[in-house]
């Protein structure tokens, strides 16, 4: 057939294509059959020719609902022909018209297209693979009627590529495309790792740019052109003095292009003549700096500050203010730097530096030249220290600050060393000498050269140790007296060892020595406040006066006093001071003593504490009351280390008997008995008074005792309650977690069963008609067959260790006893006077409940069935409990 017209609608409406078929003879069918897809889109269509196809004559057949972009096959009279492929445009633009920018400019893509409808609409850079989403800053989309626009705000170095815009529909998908170029211009620079370089060094250049594609490098050498070198990097190997110079990097693309430049210095070697590292300060030095080949310009620094800066024809000048005492003189080969009248502060680093090409100064820095193009020498001055600063004395020992002034630079650990010498208080005699290392500012003299209450004079110089030579600073003196203010002594207690708590009939020595080992030569004791013994100690070292005499001081030299306790008592507890002084000043009372003079220590001796007073047992809880006597001194009533040993035996006592160990800080102690004793034996509890002396040692007092037999072991129900019927069997069990011999059952307050069992008889079992006993010396078991209302009531079961224990009276048992009811349950009476009551359903309780009336009621478990029916039957039930007897009617 042929196609004489093909209409085709891209809008909302549904494409129609008309077909005249020029003989209408023959039969319309499908090839392939009505099972087609939408190509790429992944859609599927089955159509079917009945449906889309009419006719209205025999040679013109109308399709409806086919889709654009989609070939259809048609087969007439065995001919197959093909229909035209629907189709619509899409085609882009740029803004500006070309597609060539800067870095920097906007630029806006425009996609324009003839599908209508719900589109989908993608951009993406190709050269990157990802889709370009709209943000707040930079990119930003908008969609006309049918133009599709793209804007990049600033056009960044890497936004170059070939740009795709997609338009899909739900039947069609079409791309185009454009290729946007980025100028290189403003991102070129060149990077190096210097700009200095040393003869024979390889000078290394890299070239970085943004933009593209195809960007293209051309390399310049003081505005030549560099031929053969077009790409990113530039390495001249073994530079020479001819390499310095402009080297400039041109980047380009079909955008334009960029230039970045780098000056490039090369250095000559020099060197510096051999130096000593040491000089005194006042010398006078020159440095000598030399090179090979032709210099033009020379620069010296002192550590990193430029000190002179000139070519060797003077024509440049910079002479800066902090070099006074210095000159230089150079010409092409060579430079001297000359320091005159030199001080400390003319130490330093000091660095020459020799350029072919003229720097600029904040170019000129040590740390950034190889150590091939430029020569250091470090030289330090030596002066004359200050003498030690803030001298001071505490006892045998001097300690002092160091001088503000070393003598050496400040880059320099000092070399120095201080002088001290001991001198009489006329400086006329040298009595002893050392030399202390720096960093040290201490020094303790030895005991032997000095003598107590004396005046001497202590003196200190500073030296330095150089290999230019040595300096010292003035001589500094310092008077001093070794007086009372140098006695201070330090007393101890030696008990196995230092213990100052000791057990009564121990042996004590307390022993005082001076802190600072000059020598002491007055010793006096005192305890509390009475003086106890005094002594005078000669220049020999013995005993030479004695203004009061206490036995108990055994030994007494220059050094220190011994004090010493034999079979000590709580008596003898109580604070115990030392006195030493380097003049006679005995006194009766502590108290005009001056406390720098004194040392003091507090002996505490414990004794035996008394046994615990008024020891109770109520349960399982015991009690009693502190001991009368503690054994402690009394200055520690209130705060003492007083605990209790608490033993349990079983009386009669043997090695197989029960004994249990506790021990408490405190004056009561709570036993669990029923998981350590058994019921019905004896038991004693004894309680001790223990003074604990240290971690080691306690004293043991006496101890207090109480005897008690055992019969409050606990007795339980397995039930609470027993509920049973009319006719049933009821079983109430009692048991318990000790022996007990003597069971009994009650029934309402009166006895119905007693049983006494013995450890050898320790159960047995009775039965009177309906009622049955089963017992042992831990259970009892009543049970009654064929229940009757009668039967219901307050059982009690009792358990004791004797049957003496007034059994008779139910009342006066207390403990050992556990109630429980027997419950019997008979069939309730009915409810009557059932009335309906507006909105609420009201009725009477029935005169019978069921239950016994001595059960209480809350412990009748009573409920009313309500039913609500109509003729064909209940519709709804309810259960109400008792003894509620009204219901809302819902």
């Amino acid at each position: 057939f042929t196609i004489t017209e093909a209409i085709v609608s891209h809008g909302i409406s549904i494409p129609v294509v008309v077909l005249e078929v020029t003989n209408t003879s023959i039969s319309f069918g499908w090839d392939p059959p009505p099972d087609l897809s939408l190509n790429e889109t992944g859609y599927r269509v089955e159509l079917d020719p009945g449906e889309f196809l009419s006719s209205t004559n025999n040679s013109n057949f109308t399709f409806h609902n086919l889709f654009p972009g989609v070939l259809y096959h048609f087969r007439l009279s065995g001919v197959t022909a093909t229909s035209d492929e629907f189709s619509s445009e899409i085609s882009q633009s740029t803004t500006p018209i070309n597609h060539l920018v800067n870095i920097g400019d906007r630029i806006t893509l425009s996609c324009f297209t003839t599908l209508n409808g719900s589109l989908n609409v993608t951009w993406r850079n190709t050269r990157v693979e990802e889709q370009l989403t709209e943000d707040s800053i930079r990119i930003s989309r908008i969609r006309g009627v049918d133009t599709l626009q793209l804007t990049i705000e600033s056009v960044l170095g890497d936004d170059f590529g070939v740009y795709e815009c997609t338009v899909e529909s739900s039947l069609s998908m079409q791309t185009t495309t454009v290729e946007l170029s980025v100028s290189p211009n403003g991102s070129v620079s060149i990077m190096s790792v210097t700009t200095f370089y040393a003869v024979s060094q390889t000078i290394q250049l890299h070239c970085l740019s943004e933009g593209g594609p195809l960007n293209e490098y051309q390399w310049y050498f003081d505005n030549t052109p560099l031929f053969r070198e077009i790409s990113p990097n530039l390495t001249i190997s073994s530079a020479q003095p001819n390499n310095a110079g402009v080297y400039l990097c041109q980047v380009s693309n079909e955008a334009g292009f960029g230039l970045a430049s780098s000056n490039i210095y090369v250095l000559l070697d020099p060197s510096i003549a051999d130096l000593d590292e040491e000089y005194l300060a006042g010398s006078d030095l020159e440095i000598v700096c030399s090179w090979e080949g032709p210099g033009a310009y020379v620069a010296w620094h002192k550590f990193n500050d430029l000190i002179y800066y000139k070519d060797i024809n003077n024509r440049t000048t910079f002479t800066p203010d902090m070099v006074t005492t210095s000159s230089v003189t150079s010409n092409s080969t060579h430079s001297v730097l000359l320091i005159t009248n030199s001080t400390v502060d003319d130490s330093a680093n000091y660095t020459c530096i020799s350029l072919v090409h003229e720097v600029a100064i904040n170019e000129l820095l040590p740390a950034d030249f190889d150590e091939r193009s430029k020569a250091s020498v470090l030289v330090s001055f030596i002066g004359i220290p200050d003498a030690p600063q803030n001298i001071s004395r505490e006892g045998l020992l001097f300690s002092w600050d160091h001088p503000t002034m070393t003598g050496y630079p400040l880059f320099r650990e000092p070399q120095i060393f201080y002088l001290f010498i001991l001198l009489n208080a006329a400086a006329t005699e040298n009595l002893y000498s050392v030399f202390i290392l720096y960093p040290n500012s201490s020094l303790s003299i030895p005991r032997e050269v000095v003598v107590p209450c004396v005046n001497y004079l202590a003196g200190f110089r500073t030296f330095t140790s150089s290999t230019a030579g040595n300096s010292q600073s003035n001589f500094l003196a310092l008077p001093f007296t070794f007086s009372e203010e140098d006695f201070r002594p330090l007393p101890f207690i030696e008990i196995l060892p230092f213990q100052q708590r000791v057990a009564a009939g121990d042996s004590v020595l307390i022993e005082c020595s001076s802190t600072n080992d000059i020598g002491v030569f007055y010793w006096s004791w005192y305890n509390q406040t009475s003086r106890l013994h005094a002594e005078t100690i000669s220049s020999e070292g013995s005993i030479f006066d004695i203004d009061s005499f206490d036995s108990r001081v055994i030994e007494s030299s220059f050094f220190y006093s011994l004090f010493a306790l034999d079979e000590v008592t709580v008596e003898d507890s109580g604070l115990y001071t030392c006195a030493a002084t380097c003049n006679a000043k005995f006194t009766s009372s502590i108290g005009d003593l001056n406390s720098n003079f004194t040392a003091n220590i507090t002996l505490t001796v414990i004794g035996n504490p008394s046994a615990p007073e008024n020891l109770n047992r109520n349960q399982t809880q015991f009690t009693w009351e502190k001991p009368l006597v503690t054994g402690f001194p009394s200055f520690e009533e209130g705060t003492e280390d007083l605990w209790y040993l608490v033993e349990l035996f079983e009386i009669p006592f043997n090695s197989g008997n029960k004994q249990l160990i506790f021990s408490t800080s405190t004056t009561q102690l709570q036993i669990d008995l029923a998981s350590v004793i058994m019921s019905c034996s004896t038991y004693e509890i004894v309680v001790t008074s223990m003074a604990f002396v240290n971690e080691s040692l306690s004293q043991s007092g006496l101890n207090s005792s109480l005897t008690f037999t055992e019969s409050s072991n606990l007795i339980y129900l397995s039930d609470s309650n027993v509920i049973t019927s009319i006719g049933d069997l009821a079983t109430i069990s009692c048991s318990s977690d000790g022996d007990f011999y003597y069971w009994a059952f009650f029934k309402d307050g009166l006895e119905i069963y007693n049983v006494t069992l013995t450890p050898t008889v320790n159960s047995t079992s009775q039965e009177n008609g309906r009622f049955s006993f089963h017992s042992s010396i831990r259970k009892i078991d009543f049970q009654t067959s064929n229940v009757s209302f009668t039967d219901a009531g307050l059982y009690t079961c009792v358990a004791t260790c004797r049957a003496d224990e007034a059994m008779n009276n139910l009342s006066a048992i207390v403990d050992n006893r556990h109630d429980v009811y027997l419950i019997v349950a008979k069939q309730p009476g009915l409810p009557f006077n059932f009335i309906q009551n507006g909105s609420l359903l009201q009725w009477d309780h029935p005169e019978d409940l069921g239950y016994p009336d001595l059960v209480p009621e809350n412990l009748r478990n009573l409920s009313y069935n309500l039913h609500l029916s109509n003729e064909t039957g209940i519709i709804e039930s309810v259960t109400h409990p008792y003894p509620s007897n009204s219901l809302p009617l819902e």
